[in-house]
């Protein structure tokens, strides 16, 4: 029988991670009805306004599904517009509303301390090493990564 560690499997000890992501933005965050994909989506609107959802899609590695969900949610609160493309009808174009970015501007310190304490028992060679590592098995397995990482 091949022996199985959790400690020693990457997808477990990213999966661990991920979890603790989740926690520390949740305490740390003060907007409690906001979540790290939506986050996501405000701040790739933030630098790139009237972008189409199946991009943003691509962009931020968020399946088709879950960002029409996402998209439908933020709306809801009045963050976000969405519009059918003049071009093309099948297309959604997203952008922010002043709300929106009020909202995105006003957390964006606080998702820096929830990367911060993330990472905070690794001292600073270690925290590069660590950024750079992560940027490298995305940028492997993601063809979009090279565009949302600039988002």
């Amino acid at each position: 029988m091949v022996e199985f560690e959790p400690r020693d499997a990457p997808g477990h000890l990213l999966r661990r991670a991920q979890q603790l992501h989740a926690a520390v933005f949740a305490e740390t965050v003060s907007s409690a009805d906001l979540t790290t994909p939506q986050f996501a989506v405000l701040t790739a609107l933030r630098s790139h306004p009237d972008v189409d959802q199946a991009s943003l899609s691509q962009r931020l590695a968020i399946d088709r599904s879950t960002i029409a969900d996402v998209a439908n949610r933020l709306e809801e609160r009045g963050l976000i517009t969405r519009h059918r493309d003049p071009r093309d009808a099948r297309r959604k174009v997203l952008a922010l509303t002043d709300a929106g970015r009020e909202l995105h501007d006003r957390t964006v310190p606080e998702v820096l301390e929830v990367g911060r304490r993330l990472v905070e028992p690794l001292d600073e060679d270690d925290r590069a090493t660590f950024l750079r590592c992560l940027r490298t098995i995305i940028a492997v397995h993601d063809p979009y990564f090279d565009e949302y990482a600039a988002i």
